[in-house]
């Protein structure tokens, strides 16, 4: 947090147990022979100690903004998971298609090369480094010792495509099965696209058959903000 972290023992379950007072409280405790580390949702904390009584067997007495409180803690235990699914570029948009339960989500980046363009670049990029990297090797051979060449060859070398002309766009739009955290589908849209409206239809006569609605527009600029726009629908 943004203020000097104070630390306080507790009892949390019959054990002992150890806050951190902050800007946010973090809770140290033992739970099932597991040992946790919690954030409390609460108001900023300036000091707190175990408290008990007829009415709260077990709680907390702690100050905040001059005043006393008495709390307790619900649910200990229980844990937030998190689970990171890989993007092509930077997510714009996500709705839950209604009849799948899908995660349907639209990517777009600024000067970036469509996915199969900026596959093809890096590889050659990859290439040329790789040949510059053995002329060097020949050259430096006398100059420098074994253990500087060993050294630098533990080097990590990070290949990054160029960029693409201003006002050139990437996108695709990506379906992700939220129970198996995996992208079931990827559509690459066309080069120089950036996608503002999303959003699905069904028809009426057939409500379990629902389409995906994208309208892109063909030029954007961020300054200045009008633009020469091409809209069109796209339905799949």
């Amino acid at each position: 947090g943004t203020r000097p972290v104070k630390l306080h023992r507790l009892i949390v379950g019959e054990k002992p147990a150890v806050i951190a007072l902050s800007s946010r409280a973090w809770l140290a405790y033992t739970f099932q022979q597991r040992f946790s580390l919690s954030p409390l949702s609460y108001d900023v904390l300036e000091f707190a100690q175990s408290f008990a009584s007829e009415q709260c067997p077990e709680g907390i007495v702690a100050v905040s903004a001059r005043t006393l409180r008495i709390l307790t803690l619900d649910r200990l235990g229980e844990t937030f998971n998190q689970t990171v699914v890989p993007l092509r570029y930077t997510p714009r948009k996500m709705i839950v298609h209604p009849v799948t339960r899908q995660l349907v989500i639209v990517e777009s980046d600024h000067r970036t090369f469509p996915w199969a363009e900026r596959l093809a670049l890096e590889a050659e990029l990859r290439e040329l480094d790789d040949e510059e990297g053995m002329e060097m090797e020949h050259s430096d051979d006398e100059e420098k010792t074994s253990g500087e060449t060993a050294a630098e060859g533990e080097e990590a070398t990070f290949i990054l495509p160029p960029k693409a002309p201003a006002g050139r766009w990437a996108s695709c739009v990506r379906v992700v099965d939220p129970i198996d955290s995996k992208s079931v589908a990827v559509v690459e849209l066309e080069t120089t696209k950036l996608l503002f409206v999303f959003q699905h239809a069904c028809l009426r006569n057939a409500p379990m058959k629902c389409s995906l609605l994208w309208a892109p527009r063909g030029i954007c600029k961020f300054n200045p903000e009008n633009a020469l726009v091409v809209p069109f629908v796209s339905i799949n």
